[in-house]
């Protein structure tokens, strides 16, 4: 008994501690509620360090309280002018030590809570005793400094409370430091959409902060001759004076700033809070739902293009000398079986119609145990890349399947090879070739890491030997991969049963810098099964380079270094080829950028010897000039170039580019570009100066809000002094008008319709004068036919007793018999002497008809 008794008292000392925990923290809560509805009240009435006094109370009981945070930085910015940094959220003020202390914080909230229970309604009126006020922190006098990143990132964590009348502050303010002199009109850009519009008055104490805003999207803040702003985080947000006295502010990123603003009424202060793109429509649950029901559809595609070119002296004497007509069509949706696809292409040209390519296959296959395989049939690449089967287009069948816990993938095909005129739809176009292909290919992949393949391929025919009678019966091939991060490793051998070819591949990455490498050694005799490789008969190593070092810098480069040894130079089979590219991108600042590249093709180890140099530097530079975007740009180029075999080809030249693009009215733009070469035939000792000047108007853009839109461009080119051989102009003058209308088709097509007119007159005497044109038509169209192929199954099951109600059936648990159920409206069954049930052939249904 004496041991019960302790038990039952320990267990009531517990909960007293804890009803009294539970009501100490209600208290508290209440007690730095109420203390911060009498600051308000303070605040409101113009007393301000009355008010002060009453928010730090709040802090004692509660040291994160928000509500007071947020009063005590605006206390801090009308009473200091902003000479001192706000309070940072969420850490609460600094306090002195000896005043934090239990028995202040008990008595801040017993007096807090004698103070509500003593409140009227008409009323608060706050008390004013010395033992309570809680002074001030002390810090050093010091000018003003400007907010570092990570103070304003903080500091905008606070909401202004609304409805807060701000006081009049007589006092000058002084200029900041990180201030922004408005100068109007700059980086004017067009607003697509209607923003709204806040006043810097006294109704702006009635609008709630922070002020949300979009992403993307713009709010309009309208003063009295507004001198200046500053955003604490200007990374939030875009600020753009569109038109004098009236701020145009735009959501960049996510994230709190306060804005102060300075006009003939003094400094406004406006907390606001970038906020995600609100989403209007359905949720995205229901569209995923919905989109996860319309991907099982079997959809149809059709795209059809027309193309027509004529030429002539005249418009009116015009003669068609080409046009053709391409069709393409698929069907695809997903069934019981896998992801089913067809597609067929059929071309026009001229008099001739063909069936170009048609295939069929079924991807994500699963049939009983097997799953993830894919079979294909008629038109296919097969899945094997390696040396000995390169650019294989076949007609025949491909299967691909997975084993053994997807650790194994293997591949089988058969083809006929598609060269020449097959499948045409007339029979005198059709033409089988003697030429076949199949193969068979395992890869092993023990982990993610590394991989293993292993291919061997066969070919006959005799057209296979008339094409390429040094092509041999059977070919192998294997592959390895290691993959370490951020290292990569490939090697592939090929063999064509005679000779071997070799590739070996490194791989270095990270966030800021790519580096590869590729080691080939391929034999002069080697052969894959379609014919000759490509760099058949080289042995070199190729490196690419690739790196961001910051956010300003683009670096690229490539260094390739081999010896042909099928096609070697004459005097000697050893000397090496050179070629040799890089690029680099500086960004000064967002309207300015620097490039730079070089490039070197030095291939004298080659039957065809020939040495090529080009270095080149240019400029980009976008002006604001009366509200308007002018992108400009200039450039220098050398080149060099000394073919060995052919000296009449060698030449010196430098070439210089310059050009500028401006909008004139809307969407209506103007540009001009200049070419000048200074180029110097070698051989011929020839000096000229070929050079181009173009220029015209270009239009794009919606038709108002119809589902049209247009496309229109006229230009004219003037090219002098291009009778040089060498030069690297056409020797033609030509103006050149092109438009184009397009449409949107509901729910998912579009059509166009676009012409080209060019007329042409001769520069030099080796050109034609002509008039050009040319006719496209095109339609893309996706249907959606709302057909799905719902899975068919059997449901069934046993109806019992279930005693303990866990959803097993336990021995003791007897079978219930002649239950009726029902499946849907239509289909019912009854259960047997055993509780069993079954429904055969049930069709699966949508989601909200289960």
């Amino acid at each position: 008994m004496m041991r019960y008794s302790i038990r039952v008292s320990f267990i009531l000392f517990v909960v007293c501690i804890l009803l009294n925990l539970a009501c100490c923290a209600y208290a508290s809560s209440m007690a730095s509620d109420f203390l911060c509805e009498v600051g308000i009240s303070l605040y409101n009435s113009g007393r301000l360090e009355e008010a002060e006094r009453e928010f730090r109370k709040a802090l004692l009981i509660v040291p994160e309280h928000k509500t007071a945070l947020n009063y005590l930085n605006l206390l801090y910015a009308k009473t200091h002018l902003v000479a001192q940094p706000p309070i940072v959220y969420p850490n609460p003020p600094p306090l002195p030590k000896d005043i934090i202390t239990e028995s202040t914080r008990l008595q801040a909230i017993e007096e807090a809570l004698h103070i509500f229970a003593d409140a009227k309604p008409s009323g608060v009126k706050a008390p004013v005793q010395a033992e309570t006020i809680i002074p001030s922190p002390q810090r050093s006098p010091r000018a003003w400094e400007p907010w570092d990143r990570e103070q304003s990132d903080e500091s905008a964590g606070y909401s202004t409370p609304p409805a807060i009348a701000e006081p009049v502050i007589d006092k000058p303010v002084p200029v900041l430091q990180q201030a922004v002199t408005v100068k109007p009109g700059a980086g004017v850009e067009s607003i697509p959409y209607p923003p709204s519009v806040l006043y810097l008055n006294e109704a702006l104490s009635d609008v709630v902060q922070p002020i949300k805003i979009e992403k993307d999207k713009t709010i309009v803040l309208k003063g009295e001759n507004i001198q200046r702003y500053l955003s604490t985080y200007p990374e939030t947000l875009d600020i753009r004076e569109v038109y004098p006295n009236e701020l145009h502010l735009t959501g960049r990123s996510l994230g709190y700033t306060n804005l102060h603003v300075w006009d003939d009424r003094g400094r406004w202060t406006v907390e606001l809070l970038t906020i995600p793109p609100q989403f209007t429509g359905i949720t995205l649950d229901e569209e995923l739902r919905r989109q996860e029901e319309a991907a099982r559809n079997f959809r149809i595609k059709y795209t059809v293009d027309w193309d027509s070119f004529e030429s002539g002296r005249r418009l009116s004497s015009l003669e068609r000398s080409f046009y053709s007509y391409n069709h393409f069509i698929s069907l695809e949706g997903e069934t019981p079986y896998g992801d089913f696809d067809t597609a067929a292409a059929i071309r026009t040209q001229y008099l001739q119609t063909e069936l170009t390519y048609y295939t069929m296959g079924l991807t994500k296959g699963r049939y009983g145990p097997f799953e993830d395989f894919a079979i294909r049939i008629f038109d296919f690449y097969p899945a094997l890349s390696s040396l000995i089967l390169s650019n294989a287009n076949l007609r025949g069948v491909l299967l691909t399947s997975p084993a053994f816990q997807k650790k194994i993938d293997y591949t089988l095909f058969w083809g006929r090879n598609r060269e020449g005129i097959y499948g045409g739809l007339s029979p005198s176009f059709t033409k089988d070739r003697d030429s076949f292909l199949s193969g068979f290919g395992i890869t092993v992949t023990p982990d993610k890491s590394k991989y293993l393949k292993a291919a061997v391929i066969r070919g006959w025919g005799r057209d296979r030997l008339i094409d390429y009678p040094q092509v041999h019966e059977y070919g192998f091939d294997f592959q390895a991969g290691l993959n370490v991060d951020p290292w990569q490793y490939d090697y592939e051998l090929g063999y064509d049963s005679q000779v071997f070819a070799n590739l070996f591949n490194l791989k270095y990455q990270q966030p800021r810098f790519q580096f590869t490498s590729e080691l080939r050694d391929i034999d002069r005799d080697f052969m894959s099964l379609t014919g000759y490789g490509q760099r058949i008969g080289e042995i070199g190593i190729l490196s690419t380079v690739t790196a961001t070092p910051t956010e300003k810098w683009y670096l690229s480069g490539m260094l390739d270094v081999f010896k042909d040894r099928r096609y070697p130079a004459a005097e000697s089979d050893q000397r090496l080829n050179q070629n040799l590219s890089f690029y680099g991108n500086y960004t000064v600042n967002p309207t300015t950028s620097l490039r730079f590249d070089y490039s070197l093709q030095n291939e004298l180890g080659r039957i065809g010897q020939l040495r090529y140099l080009s270095p080149g530097v240019g400029v980009n530079k976008t002006f604001t000039f009366a509200q308007r975007i002018l992108s400009t740009y200039l450039g220098y180029r050398f080149q060099r170039n000394q073919n060995f075999s052919s000296p009449s080809m060698d030449y010196n030249n430098h070439k210089m580019t310059a050009g500028l693009n401006f909008p004139i009215i809307g969407r209506l733009n103007y540009y001009i570009s200049k070419e000048y070469n200074w180029l110097d035939a070698v051989a011929a000792g020839v000096l000229s100066r070929p050079h181009a000047t173009e220029t015209g108007v270009d239009w794009s853009g919606p038709l108002g809000s119809s589902p049209f839109s247009a496309d229109f461009r006229f230009f004219y080119r003037d090219e002098e002094d291009t009778d040089s051989p060498l030069s690297f102009l056409s020797g033609q003058d030509y103006i050149e008008g092109y438009s184009e209308l397009a449409c949107k088709i509901a729910p998912s097509g579009q059509a166009y319709v676009s012409s080209r007119v060019r007329n042409i007159w001769a520069e030099n005497a080796s050109v034609e004068k002509r008039i050009e044109a040319e006719f496209r038509a095109g339609l893309r169209y996706t249907w959606d036919t709302g057909f799905r192929w719902d899975a068919v199954g059997n449901i069934e099951g046993y109806v019992f007793r279930d005693l303990n109600a866990d959803g097993l059936r336990q021995r003791d648990e007897a079978p219930v018999e002649g239950v009726k159920l029902w499946l849907g409206k239509d289909k019912s069954g009854i259960t047997d002497l055993f509780g069993y049930y079954s429904f055969k052939g049930v069709k699966g249904k949508r989601s909200e008809e289960r």
